[in-house]
């Protein structure tokens, strides 16, 4: 329960009304502190101040009117434009992006304080009153100045900032900070104690013929897993979970998304508890789910690299910001596929997302593309160069150095030019030399200059 609520927080945050209703709701409480403020205060020290034109009931109503009304009217420019800038990403960096448009922050706050102002100026409206009873909210039509004064200024500043995320190495800057976040932060490293990053776990005696699965009762894709919660459950009920489905994947009805063992301690209770670490929907979000970042980014590398664009410096760009991000998986700890409790007992036995697998993720799914384009396919493999010097470890190195030789035989397929195949096989071999003679950074910028580049 907890997870699913956790899940339904992210959603309602991340959706595109729930900082301009909080922004709202602020604007409706100062509106309803203010009028009562306009009562208790001294109105001389208002009605001394001419310049606003607000001493009578008719220039306070003039005032309100013209910022309310040109406030709505501005919201709904606003709103068509985030509506276009929407679509026009939609169709220039792929469906997949809309996600990250959405939930911008920045365009969303400036829609709810042109609301905002208008709702404040609809409530002060209501309480203007003349003739015997004549009332003139001074100092709530000096807000509504203020809040005209600082909607003029988040105009201008929407203007821009909607021009400035569309440029695509803006774009393609967040979606790869967003897959670098995600890759440090991935399941399970940080659960329990590890036992060294085993990819193939030995499980324990029993297992395959006893455990007992715990079904999904919905279908769509797990947005959402609490290892947390998985690996507290484990451990109070005594069992040992193997989750075989993570975010990302898709499950439906009465399809395992773990399995837990021994079967004389997977009470119903168990089993829900179990379950209801995870939340799925409709859609796949970032938030936990690696392959989807890496999949917005190789959606702009395959447009980018399509015959109607042909724009092979976007596609270097993306394979940038992925080649950062495989550094940051090469250089962190190998995630373990089990995980103990305190006392050295089994817990949790996850499939982990690998170096290797993260590799695959991202240069299978461009190797297509990024084959047939010479600067793409050069771009690549400055990338994996620089990867295989970031990385140590032995098997790590080898994994670049498989992707590298993968590249070389699609693009002898795949490139008409016989002088650009040569060049991409001279540097898979100054690769492969730079390993068997394990050559540094320096030694390697030396000899090869493509490698490390000269200011």
């Amino acid at each position: 329960m907890k997870t699913r609520a956790l899940a339904l927080y992210r959603r309602i945050k991340a959706s595109y009304w729930f900082v301009p209703g909080t922004i709202v709701s602020g604007a409706i409480l100062l509106a309803f502190g203010s009028l009562q403020l306009d009562v208790i205060l001294d109105k001389e020290v208002f009605t001394q101040i001419s310049w606003f034109g607000s001493g009578s009931p008719e220039g306070a109503r003039a005032i309100l009117t013209l910022v309310g009304g040109s406030m709505l009217s501005v919201a709904g420019i606003v709103f068509s434009i985030t509506i276009a800038a929407i679509v026009f990403a939609s169709g220039q960096y792929g469906p997949h992006i809309i996600p990250e448009f959405m939930r911008d922050k920045s365009n969303q706050a400036v829609l709810g304080i042109f609301i905002a102002t208008f709702v404040y100026c609809l409530l002060a409206l209501y309480r203007v009153h003349a003739g015997e009873t004549t009332f003139v909210p001074h100092l709530t039509v000096i807000i509504a100045l203020f809040f005209a004064g600082a909607s003029l200024i988040m105009f201008i500043y929407f203007i821009h900032h909607i021009l400035e995320t569309l440029h695509v190495s803006n774009v393609i800057a967040r979606l790869g900070r967003d897959l670098i976040d995600n890759i440090r932060s991935r399941f399970p490293e940080e659960l329990g104690e590890g036992n060294g990053g085993s990819a193939a776990p030995e499980l324990p005696e029993g297992f395959l013929q006893d455990a007992v699965p715990v079904l999904a009762n919905g279908t769509g894709y797990i947005y959402t897993l609490s290892a947390e919660a998985i690996f507290k459950t484990a451990k109070d009920k005594g069992l040992i979970v193997r989750v075989t489905r993570r975010p990302g994947d898709f499950v439906a009805d009465d399809r395992p998304l773990a399995w837990i063992w021994p079967p004389e301690n997977a009470s119903t209770e168990a089993l829900v508890a179990i379950r209801s670490c995870y939340a799925w929907g409709a859609a796949k979000t970032p938030d936990q789910d690696v392959g989807f970042l890496i999949d917005q980014l190789t959606g702009i590398t395959a447009r980018a690299l399509s015959p109607g664009i042909n724009d092979p410096y976007t596609a270097t760009d993306t394979i940038h910001w992925m080649g950062a991000a495989l550094t940051a998986a090469g250089r962190g700890k190998s995630p373990a596929a089990m995980r103990r409790d305190e006392e050295g007992h089994i817990r949790v036995i996850a499939r982990p997302l690998d170096f290797e697998e993260i590799a695959s993720l991202i240069f299978d799914r461009i190797r297509p593309y990024v084959a047939r384009d010479r600067n793409a396919s050069l771009s690549t493999l400055t990338v994996l160069a620089n990867v295989l010097f970031d990385v140590d470890d032995p098997a790590r190195k080898a994994v670049v150095l498989h992707h590298a030789r993968a590249l070389e035989k699609a693009a002898m397929v795949a490139m008409i030019s016989e002088d650009d195949r040569r060049e991409i096989a001279a540097r898979v071999d100054d690769l492969e030399a730079v390993l068997r003679n394990g050559l540094s950074r320096f030694r390697a910028g030396e000899r090869y200059k493509w490698m490390e580049g000269w200011a």
